[in-house]
Parts: structure tokens; sequence; C-alpha cells
């Protein structure tokens, strides 16, 4: 049996792979439903329909409100990624050094 001194650990590492995959998980799929978004958005400034010689057509107020919406939700899920993935980095690099210093 080697000694305790020199085994590696590998559960911080594998715990923080985890979590970053996790991570990119969550931000592809909030991601896509922002991208899911700007398709409507593109859907919503196309509508265009005419009805007893009426012609209707979108506010052009509401593609824009749905496009700010888009990209609020990709700023706050970019940053929310990196904050997360800087946290896990941060307990890792804690647990490693404690683990270095016994």
């Amino acid at each position: 049996m080697p000694p305790p001194i020199s085994k590696v650990r590998t559960a911080p590492i594998a715990r923080f792979a985890g979590h970053v995959i996790g991570g990119i998980t969550f931000f592809v799929v909030v991601a896509f439903g922002a991208v899911v978004l700007g398709w409507i958005v593109d859907l919503l400034a196309a509508v265009k329909f005419t009805l007893w010689n009426v012609t209707f057509t979108v506010d052009p107020l509401v593609p824009r409100i749905f496009n700010g919406a888009k990209w609020f939700i990709l700023l706050v899920d970019m940053v929310l990624f990196v904050a997360f993935v800087g946290t896990s980095g941060w307990l890792l690099l804690k647990e490693i050094i404690e683990w270095a210093k016994h």
C-alpha cells in the first residue's frame, strides 16, 4: 500500500468536471429557449394578414420587447454560468490547497 501522502485525490476534480458539464448542459438548455424566443420574434415581425380589406400587422414594439427579453435571458444565463463555474473552481482550488497542506 502506498503512503497516504502519495495518493492522488480525484474526487474534487471529478466533482468540478461534473459541475462544469452540468452547468454547460443547463446553459445550453436556457440558451436554446432564448434562441426559440428569437425565432418567435422573427415570426411575429413577419406576420401580416388581411381581413375585409384591412391589413393587420404586429406592432413593432412587440418584437422589440421579445428581442430584448431574448438578449436579457442570454446575458443572465452567461453571467450565472460564469459565476457557477468560477465558484466551483474556487471550491476545487480551496480543497486542493487543503489537501496539499496535509
